[in-house]
């Protein structure tokens, strides 16, 4: 039956068929860094709480801008627009956060077998039919592995995402692309704390 496909689909099929039985197998989640942030990074945000609106670009590997200036207490609306040729990702967190993200996204292409495969390549599906349909919705929910933390968020290629944050008090804060291989070519930013937000 498969010997019509091309090796694209094939692999493609193959992805699919471990997502869904690693998630019906283990409910494995991939959220951690959103799902165990403390309040010194923050909590979400309130559209009707927002001081201010940043736009960001995503670019194929870096951010613009490079850094933001934060004020403990500051509630940020980020407008993010994926300017790049691949799938992209906005996530808020301390190094030791990201890293710990990084290694479980890893984990997971690595047992999703997705050699030969672009990152992009499973965003042109119908996720719909497969359950993964929060995947267009800049989270990924793909049967039982969940990557909808509140500090992060997908963006496709060509497309805009929103995340509305109130900053805490933490000042070893960046903002990354945990994609495999992204952080490291320099998909990194940094938050600068300049004090509490009543300050002038």
């Amino acid at each position: 039956m498969m010997k019509n496909f091309t090796n694209k689909t094939r692999q493609s099929l193959t992805a699919i068929g471990l997502i869904m039985a690693l998630g019906l197998g283990t409910g494995y989640a991939l959220a951690s860094p959103g799902g165990n942030h403390n309040d010194a990074i923050g909590k979400p945000g309130q559209e009707a709480t927002v001081d201010r609106v940043i736009e960001i670009s995503l670019d194929d590997n870096y951010f613009d801008p490079e850094s933001i200036e934060i004020r403990s207490g500051e509630t940020i609306k980020f407008i993010l627009s994926n300017q790049g040729d691949g799938l992209h990702e906005f996530n808020l967190g301390t190094p030791e956060m990201h890293e710990a993200h990084q290694e479980e996204m890893a984990e997971m292409m690595e047992s999703m077998n997705m050699d030969g495969m672009d990152h992009g390549s499973m965003m042109g599906m119908d996720h719909d039919s497969m359950g993964m349909s929060n995947m267009d919705k800049g989270n990924m929910e793909m049967g039982g592995m969940e990557h909808d933390s509140p500090n992060s968020v997908f963006v496709q290629p060509g497309e805009q995402a929103e995340l509305i944050w109130t900053f805490g008090e933490a000042d070893n804060l960046e903002f990354a692309c945990n994609v495999p291989g992204h952080y490291d070519s320099g998909m990194v930013g940094a938050f600068k704390q300049a004090g509490p937000a009543d300050a002038s």
